[in-house]
């Protein structure tokens, strides 16, 4: 029944879980955008005390700590945070394998050794705990993208 096109505008099938990862999504995107990451890298040289600024590598550590927060639990991830936890590793990938121009190179540094850490810790975790079928899964297919980006070869764009 369409009343005055209603019908077609109303779904009754709504994702939450696609509106909560669109969310995330765009706030990695602030975060994790070429312009961030050099704004954040210039603020180093213009504080007086170097612990005064927010550094790349706090704000990778702190995105790694709340993003990955069940490795440390021994517990199975619910999907939503698996959605999180995939667009994160999507975002790392990216800059070891495609980094756009504009990403700072020190950037790109601070990204690989956070792929590194990262992959160690999902690798040590993947191995404890009680942990469902899906969440093993998920962590080996992460330990792996994480390891396939560190080996790839590295495509400079706009060179």
């Amino acid at each position: 029944m369409d009343v005055g096109g209603q019908a077609s505008r109303l779904n009754p099938d709504f994702s939450l879980r696609g509106r909560v990862l669109a969310l995330q999504t765009g706030v990695l995107n602030q975060l994790l955008s070429d312009a961030v990451l050099a704004r954040m890298l210039d603020s180093e040289a213009k504080v007086n005390q170097p612990g005064e600024a927010l550094t790349l590598n706090e704000l990778f550590s702190t995105l790694r700590a709340s993003i990955w927060s069940e490795l440390k639990t021994g517990g199975s991830i619910p999907g939503p945070r698996r959605d999180l936890q995939r667009e994160h590793l999507r975002r790392i990938a990216t800059v070891l394998t495609r980094p756009s121009p504009g990403t700072p190179a020190d950037a790109v540094a601070l990204f690989r050794a956070e792929a590194k850490q990262l992959s160690a810790q999902i690798r040590a975790a993947g191995s404890t705990g009680n942990r469902d079928a899906v969440t093993r899964a998920h962590l080996v297919e992460s330990a792996g993208t994480l390891d396939e980006a560190l080996k790839a070869p590295l495509v400079r764009q706009g060179v």
